[in-house]
């Protein structure tokens, strides 16, 4: 499991709004906040639409925020994962129960 400080691996999700992102196209040029939900939780989760909503704010961060229910190889899922622009991992986290 990658840890605080590990670098971000290269990977593609298929997001909820239905597209395809690919962290190549963002490396070395934005942050990145990604959240791994689980498939049975994302239609319940009141707070990923609340989250998703505020894309005006990632955007003043130069931060792009995906949600995902894909796994991606040492990540969490459930879970978040913070990094910078070069990919460096500020927070990662699993989601705890319930």
């Amino acid at each position: 499991m990658r840890r605080r400080g590990d670098l971000l691996p290269h990977f593609s999700v298929d997001t909820l709004a239905g597209s395809r992102f690919s962290y190549s196209t963002i490396w070395q040029q934005r942050n990145l906040v990604l959240l791994l939900v689980s498939r049975t939780a994302h239609g319940q989760a009141p707070s990923i639409s609340e989250i998703t909503s505020r894309q005006a704010d990632f955007d003043a961060a130069n931060t792009t925020c995906v949600v995902t229910t894909d796994v991606v190889d040492g990540l969490p899922s459930p879970g978040f994962v913070i990094a910078d622009r070069w990919g460096e991992i500020v927070q990662v986290a699993a989601a705890g129960p319930g």
